[in-house]
């Protein structure tokens, strides 16, 4: 079984391929042979997650319909290299891996702290606080955080205070290393300091007495569900929930600090690569818009740099520009079937025909 085979795989991914098996052996069958499944028979796969989700239920997402596709076509590849099958009905067919741009949206920093204003506990209070500025990755990060991690420095330059974040996710690349310095942003100091405070003496974790993620750290494989909580604070601010609660955080802080910082420096403190960045996290904002309009948006999200004026000039209408009887060519009405073309516009007309 290739997915059992796969030992050094996470189990979030595990899980995404025994949906996508299920899913499968719902369609083709469970007794059907490899060599059995043909193209034609992998295009209505692709239709009917389109249109019932395989299951009954209602249609998947461009995006979702794309994943099981890739999936499903990765298992034929493997099928192939260990000549079990001949073909891969697979791989003509739509796999492109699509982002669900509706699902993603920028949460401003007033409407997050609203948010964690309302959060009972100063471990979720920190939890939420180090995904939207630190840009963490939830809850594998947070939950491998450690005091020694963090160090508070006393806010000069010779020495301002950073934190050692683990890769959990990307470490097991060839490329990346185990941890990434970020530094210690003010805006996630104050959580921070409140977790010293409030932990106990002697704790090793900066986030301890979570159930969810005290057993995330026993077993990395542990399912983390601590959207309930985050809901519920939400719902007391009077904030409407957003999709992808912890992703859209993270990718709300990539996208502001794009606007500060080089590229490079801050794909590396997200512990992001390039590409992935621009097609999961990087958002196009309404204050991107005013800022490109030469309007500096009240929210202060993008960078004095993006909005300086002297960035692209405003040059005044001169006064032949002003007016369209001032401008140098004659007006026409092209509302006015019985305006004549003005004899000007007629030369060469015979070769502009063809």
């Amino acid at each position: 079984d290739y997915s059992e085979s796969r030992k050094s795989v996470a189990n979030s991914t595990r899980i995404k391929w025994n949906n996508t098996i299920k899913r499968m052996k719902n369609f083709f069958g469970e007794d059907t042979k490899l060599h059995a499944i043909t193209p034609g028979d992998a295009f209505r796969f692709r239709e009917q997650l389109k249109t019932t989700g395989n299951r009954g239920g209602p249609p998947l997402a461009d995006a979702s319909v794309n994943r099981h596709c890739g999936i499903a076509s990765q298992f034929f590849n493997a099928a192939l290299k260990s000549r079990l099958t001949t073909e891969n009905p697979f791989a003509d067919i739509d796999k492109t891996n699509l982002v669900n741009r509706n699902r993603q949206q920028y949460v401003s920093a007033e409407t997050v702290d609203k948010v964690i204003a309302e959060i009972s506990t100063w471990q979720m209070r920190l939890y939420v606080a180090l995904a939207r500025y630190g840009g963490l990755r939830c809850p594998s990060e947070p939950a491998a955080l450690r005091w020694v991690d963090v160090h508070f420095g006393d806010g000069t330059g010779a020495d301002p205070g950073f934190i050692m974040v683990s890769n959990v996710k990307t470490r097991h690349h060839p490329t990346v290393d185990d941890y990434r310095k970020i530094p210690l942003f003010q805006e996630l100091l104050p959580y921070l300091q409140e977790a010293w405070e409030q932990s106990k003496e002697g704790a090793v974790f900066v986030i301890e007495g979570v159930k969810a993620l005290d057993s995330r750290r026993r077993n990395s494989d542990a399912k983390v569900n601590l959207t309930s909580a985050v809901e519920s604070a939400q719902k007391r601010a009077g904030v409407t929930p957003w999709p992808k609660q912890m992703q859209n955080l993270r990718s709300t802080r990539q996208t502001e600090l794009e606007d500060h910082y080089p590229t490079h420096v801050v794909n590396y403190w997200m512990n992001n690569s390039v590409r992935v960045a621009q097609k999961h996290y990087l958002q196009i904002t309404d204050d991107h818009h005013l800022a490109g309009c030469g309007i500096t948006p009240e929210s202060k999200a993008v960078s004095p740099a993006v909005t300086a004026a002297s960035f692209m000039p405003i040059h005044a209408p001169s006064a032949k520009t002003q007016t369209l009887e001032n401008k140098a060519f004659p007006v026409t009405d092209r509302h006015d079937p019985s305006q004549e073309m003005p004899k000007w516009a007629m030369r060469d007309s015979t070769v502009h025909a063809f």
